[in-house]
């Protein structure tokens, strides 16, 4: 036996990181959407599984976003960010949503052409 564990609604969420209300709907709603398997044996009126054959099928799902939805689409939104100095001059620089920063300067016009610029190159 060894590694081999009973678990009920509760155990199979935990071990799947779901929660036991998910199970339930997995086993009885959605079984045909989502193959789930047919419990391994009943305590009185709980369903139960071993752990191997949990771990099984949820090796054998497919990975999330299979199967369909519309691929996300790219964004970068740049914006200009400013910042005062403790001498009290302001310093700008552009974000992008993706991520990247340009560097600090002294002219928000400069800060705009570059977040334009990443725009571009991004191709967005």
């Amino acid at each position: 036996m060894g590694g081999r564990v009973q678990l009920d609604t509760v155990g199979v969420g935990e071990r799947l990181g779901i929660s036991a209300v998910s199970v339930r709907r997995y086993m009885v709603a959605d079984r045909d959407k989502y193959s789930f398997p047919q419990p391994d044996g009943y305590l009185g009126r709980t369903p139960w599984w071993w752990s191997d054959t949990i771990d099984g099928w949820a090796a054998a799902r497919p990975g999330r976003g299979v199967g369909g939805g519309r691929p996300r689409k790219a964004t970068h939104e740049a914006g200009v960010a400013s910042e005062k100095l403790k001498d009290g001059t302001l310093r700008f620089r552009w974000r992008c949503s993706c991520g990247e920063t340009g560097r600090w300067g002294r002219h928000e016009g400069t800060a705009r052409k570059g977040a334009e610029r990443h725009a571009e190159k991004a191709g967005a």
